[in-house]
């Protein structure tokens, strides 16, 4: 394998904007991919802050999904739950290939995790390569990465595992808004404006 950095953070930002220039809303999270990855050249550091932004943006879809976010935190899930817990959450996309991806970066996170020298993290690690090279084998960007390093694969693993999540996210959103417009005619009590002082609702003298 090369020793051949794939790109500087500047570089990677254009080609990353490039890739995703159809959904102006992943800007903040480029940014984010860019300032925690691309510094980093440690395929531990790669790993451990890939995994930490792909848990944050699963988090925020099962928040987004249910009523009461709040309670979500208290709940202390693990990673492999709240994969299972947002997978389960979307229509279209629960056999999407790309949880392969998910699943396989939380088996390499595991590994390194939990030890110095894991024994099968680099299995792990040539698992989750052959993964994502399968899954975008019509990809220039996939071929000319063939025999980059593992870190620099890893970190292309991130990007698309954040656009893939991204959408998933949208898709939430308009769920949620669905349901609230559902919600303004099956439980109006919650939507309406509080009273002014002093004003009786000819409503509710009606119904009594």
């Amino acid at each position: 394998m090369t020793d051949k950095a794939v790109v500087n953070e500047a570089e990677a930002l254009e080609l990353l904007k490039k890739l995703f220039a159809e959904d102006p809303a992943l800007e903040e999270k480029l940014k984010r991919i860019g300032g925690h990855l691309y510094f980093a050249d440690d395929i531990v550091l790669v790993v451990l802050k890939g995994h930490l932004l792909v848990e944050e943006q699963l988090t925020t879809i099962i928040r987004k999904f249910v009523p009461h976010g709040e309670f979500i935190d208290d709940a202390n899930l693990r990673f492999f739950q709240k994969v299972q817990i947002a997978r389960s959450l979307s229509w279209d996309e629960h056999q999407n290939d790309m949880w392969d991806l998910v699943i396989g970066l939380n088996k390499v996170r595991n590994d390194m995790a939990h030890a110095l020298e894991h024994p099968k993290v680099e299995a792990h690690i040539s698992s989750l390569r052959a993964c994502y090279f399968e899954i975008f084998a019509d990809s220039e960007r996939a071929k000319a990465e063939k025999d980059a390093r593992d870190a620099d694969v890893l970190k292309s693993v991130v990007v698309v595992l954040t656009g893939f999540l991204a959408q998933f996210e949208k898709e939430v959103e308009r769920f949620r808004w669905w349901v609230s417009i559902i919600d303004r005619f099956v439980n109006p009590h919650r939507h309406r404006q509080p009273k002014a002082a002093g004003r009786v609702d000819t409503a509710d003298v009606e119904s009594q």
